[in-house]
């Protein structure tokens, strides 16, 4: 899917990737995946509610190798992905995709599927030839997401997250771009 408009049962949504004036409504959508999924994340809900804007702008302030797209309900963040490209010589054709989360009203219309194929058309276009991800073996609906966008479990890796005292292992997911 090319950024621009989406059509869901729920209403018309924009997808885009984001810019510094962004910051307002980024945060408060990052910061839900964060305490609502912490097995989801590696990232610490504690530490980016502790960060202030200098914190969060690296987030935005982006260069050619990575990219983070929203999807919007007029002017709300509803949803959020982000790919990095490798930036290494030997690692620039893999791009990683990272951080997707969608509110739970807006979940079960496709708005994950289009911002991964947002990210991994990116990619390609940036050179990348393989996508790659991780999640948490416990998180199936986000399995089948990333199978329907053409990502195949390629391992497993024990004891991948730490939250509450819980270990979480997790699947190492590969998409080829070519």
């Amino acid at each position: 899917m090319i950024p621009g408009e989406m059509h869901t049962p729920r209403g018309k949504l924009k997808i885009r990737p984001a810019i510094p004036g962004d910051l307002q409504v980024f945060r408060p959508l990052r910061l839900r995946a964060l305490h609502d999924h912490p097995e989801a994340f590696s990232a610490d809900y504690q530490t980016h509610l502790d960060g202030g804007d200098e914190y969060w702008k690296r987030y935005l302030e982006y260069d050619e190798n990575a990219r983070l797209y929203l999807a919007f309900d007029g002017d709300t963040a509803v949803a959020m992905t982000s790919v990095c490209l490798g930036t290494s010589a030997k690692t620039r054709h893999i791009a990683e995709i990272l951080g997707v989360y969608v509110l739970p009203e807006w979940r079960g219309v496709g708005i994950a599927d289009a911002l991964i194929n947002a990210c991994c058309e990116w990619a390609k276009s940036s050179g990348a030839v393989i996508a790659r991800l991780g999640v948490t073996t416990v998180d199936e609906s986000a399995i089948r997401c990333y199978e329907r966008c053409g990502f195949v479990i390629t391992g497993r890796e024990p004891k991948t997250i730490l939250v509450n005292g819980i270990y979480y292992d997790g699947y190492h997911m590969f998409r080829e771009l070519t």
